[in-house]
């Protein structure tokens, strides 16, 4: 991304040149021919727009920004063209060479990565409503998820909308993930609150993907998804261990190993070819699994 940054800027220059010199010709040749002057006067109006553009990505500081201007120019979308976003956590738990997956709870028979959506406040919302004239997510009809970071946005707002964002949740502390945590596995079942009511963590990484089409909501999206990693005490993981010795997929949970992840299941060496985990659980590994 910073080498596109790169040639963006030897492009801008190297314009600014050519733009000089074909002035300093129609400024000190005065006897020269019409044709000539026509000429410099054609570069000056074609490079003017090019350069516009290529000041415009300079200032788009992540992937993401530098494509949705892509999709504006192109017209595949337009400035008041409604973005979903979701913005969440998601939770990586190893338990030995496996990892702990959930059931999606909106009856889709996947596992996936363990994960809550950003809460968000009743006076924020206002906010947001107000400046920048967000609407809820009415894709998933569960009025319990309402109040969270799942909205539509105007594509012209959005970059303004991300840097508010971060602005409310600095991630790379995560000081409410003990409170998402809790919320997610202990208020609904999945682990003993006299085990997990205290965890450590840290921040693995953000994942946020280009504004695309989703056939599933049929609509453009943005999401952004904050990983980390939960740090086990002996008795937690001895737990989940025990947990382990008792896998099915006809489970609540599942633990993965890392080649099951990568192939969402499939198994097309014994001829299983039913995928069952989702493909975002993906997120869970790095390089090295």
């Amino acid at each position: 991304y910073n080498m596109k940054k790169y040639f963006y800027i030897v492009i801008l220059i190297t314009s600014i040149i050519l733009l000089l010199l074909a002035l300093i010709i129609v400024s000190f040749f005065q006897n020269i021919n019409d044709a000539i002057i026509k000429l410099s006067c054609s570069v000056i109006g074609i490079l003017i727009p090019i350069d516009i553009r290529y000041i415009q990505n300079m200032t788009d500081k992540m992937p993401w920004e530098t494509y949705l201007r892509f999709l504006l120019r192109k017209k595949q979308i337009n400035k008041d063209t409604q973005i979903r976003i979701s913005f969440s956590t998601f939770y990586r738990i190893r338990v030995d060479d496996t990892f702990l997956l959930i059931r999606n709870i909106y009856g889709i028979s996947e596992f996936q990565i363990p994960g809550y959506t950003y809460r968000l406040s009743l006076q924020e919302k206002n906010y947001l409503v107000k400046e920048y004239g967000v609407t809820s997510d009415n894709r998933i009809p569960n009025k319990e998820i309402k109040d969270d970071y799942r909205l539509f946005v105007k594509a012209k707002n959005i970059k303004k909308f991300y840097k508010r964002f971060n602005n409310q949740f600095d991630y790379k502390k995560g000081e409410y993930i003990k409170d998402y945590f809790e919320k997610l596995f202990i208020k609904n079942d999945y682990l003993p609150q006299e085990l997990f009511s205290n965890v450590d963590y840290y921040f693995v990484k953000r994942d946020v993907n280009p504004v695309s089409y989703s056939p599933y909501f049929s609509c453009y999206e943005l999401m952004l998804r904050d990983v980390y990693e939960i740090e086990l005490n002996q008795d937690q993981l001895n737990y989940l261990r025990e947990l382990k010795n008792n896998n099915s997929r006809t489970n609540n949970y599942y633990f993965a190993k890392s080649d099951e992840i990568k192939t969402r299941g499939v198994d097309y060496k014994n001829g299983k070819f039913d995928s069952f985990i989702s493909q975002h659980t993906m997120l869970l590994l790095d390089d090295n699994d």
